[in-house]
């Protein structure tokens, strides 16, 4: 009887908090305090928690962009409730390293942008770069438009679509909870007509530098979930050409093992659990020894 109180009360408790926590008004006074206390908060709790209004993402005195949440950006609730280590630091810190040698007029490919953080945070260290942010999810394409225009950044071309390995369509399903992280989304192959999904433009790696006339690219991140090995497959003919870092979020090694041999990769490591980075294997002893 007593076991069944405590359990009572805890969830009651629970559901009151989430209640505070989702009310706007009540938010962002509680949040402060919820803010001191981040170094006793896990990083998946921290982008549990609701975050609303207009948030400054710094990384230092030069690097520095504004993100907006509605209490349902996971990415910006890290990185608001942990700083910069709240959200892929390691990842982040190795492009920020291998920028340094990059030209200034640097090109990037954000495959699988959602509300655009990677494409912030190279055009706020770039501000001659050139930047293709890809994003199908309407709702995390149309957040990633407010913060690009917020920034007034003029160098990212966002486009809403899927990438794959052909040009044509696909299946996609979203989840209208949390727009920030990428894994409340998935890319389904077209043939799975009766899927209740919605259906998006696609178009290849190849196929979309084809058509913008590039002559050079840079650095790729990739990050579509188990779709990744079709993103890289519409891109070999790029990578064999133009030979660009690659970032790209894995789920076994393995599975881009024929890639790596086909496209002469080399992979330098694995950054934040899934993150591999993918290097033209001419420039991997110079990157790696940076």
């Amino acid at each position: 009887m007593v076991i069944h109180w405590i359990e009572k009360m805890i969830l009651n408790f629970k559901n009151l908090a989430r209640r505070i926590l989702l009310s706007r008004k009540l938010n962002r006074h509680i949040l402060p305090f919820i803010k001191l206390m981040s170094p006793l908060i896990s990083t998946d709790l921290a982008g549990r928690l609701p975050v609303y209004g207009k948030i400054c993402i710094k990384y230092s005195d030069n690097v520095m962009f504004f993100m907006l949440s509605n209490g349902d950006d996971e990415i910006v609730s890290k990185l608001y409730l942990k700083g910069i280590q709240g959200y892929e630091y390691e990842t982040v810190q190795f492009i920020l390293r291998i920028c340094e040698e990059m030209d200034y007029n640097m090109v990037f490919m954000d495959i699988g942008a959602n509300t655009g953080f990677y494409s912030l945070l190279i055009s706020s260290i770039f501000k001659h770069s050139t930047v293709y942010a890809f994003e199908p999810y309407l709702k995390a394409f149309n957040r990633m438009i407010e913060n690009i225009n917020l920034n007034k950044f003029r160098n990212i071309q966002a486009f809403p679509v899927a990438m794959d390995e052909i040009s044509g369509s696909v299946c996609f399903t979203n989840f209208d909870t949390h727009i920030g992280i990428s894994t409340t989304n998935k890319v389904i192959f077209s043939n799975f007509i009766n899927c209740k999904y919605d259906k998006v433009s696609s178009v290849s790696i190849d196929d979309f530098i084809l058509n913008q006339n590039m002559q050079k690219i840079d650095l790729i991140k990739i990050d579509v979930e188990e779709h990744y090995e079709r993103v890289l497959k519409g891109g070999k003919e790029t990578f064999q050409n133009l030979r660009p870092i690659i970032i790209c979020e894995v789920f076994s090694q393995k599975r881009i093992t024929e890639f790596i041999k086909f496209c002469e990769y080399e992979v330098l490591g694995i950054k934040d659990h899934l993150n591999a980075i993918l290097i033209p294997s001419e420039k991997i002893q110079k990157i790696k020894y940076k």
